[in-house]
């Protein structure tokens, strides 16, 4: 069963509803961490120009929840898109990451073209809607 989406309108409680999934999670001993999606990307450009960015990516990368809120509001250049996927390819299955955004569910094929061009880059063989690892 699909988990909810945190896509919709602006001003409809998705960041409050970030927030309180991370509380909830914190509360029950786990680390949580967050953060808008614009303030990441330029903390990880900031960390790649000072030549830190495998210690922050590291540290991204140890957090139980990371809730990455206002995701889509901003248009990420390549840089910042090639940085913040960093980010989601060191977490994937082995840490949640939780997203709001207002851009549409309908725009959720950049992301299934953008999974499709990991998996091929990583396996050698295209791999659409399956994790790397899992048949």
């Amino acid at each position: 069963m699909p988990g909810p989406r945190g896509t919709s309108d602006s001003g409809t409680g998705k960041s409050h509803l970030l927030i309180g999934v991370g509380t909830a999670i914190a509360e029950a001993g786990l680390s949580v961490r967050y953060t808008s999606t614009s303030a990441l990307v330029n903390e990880l450009a900031e960390a790649e120009a000072g030549r830190r960015l495998s210690s922050v990516i590291a540290r991204y990368s140890k957090v139980d929840l990371l809730c990455l809120d206002e995701f889509g509001y901003l248009n990420l250049d390549k840089k910042g898109a090639k940085l913040l996927f960093q980010i989601f390819t060191e977490r994937e299955e082995c840490k949640a990451t939780a997203v709001a955004t207002n851009s549409p569910f309908a725009k959720a094929h950049m992301f299934r073209r953008t999974r499709a061009r990991w998996c091929l880059n990583s396996t050698g063989s295209k791999q659409i809607g399956r994790s790397p690892g899992r048949t």
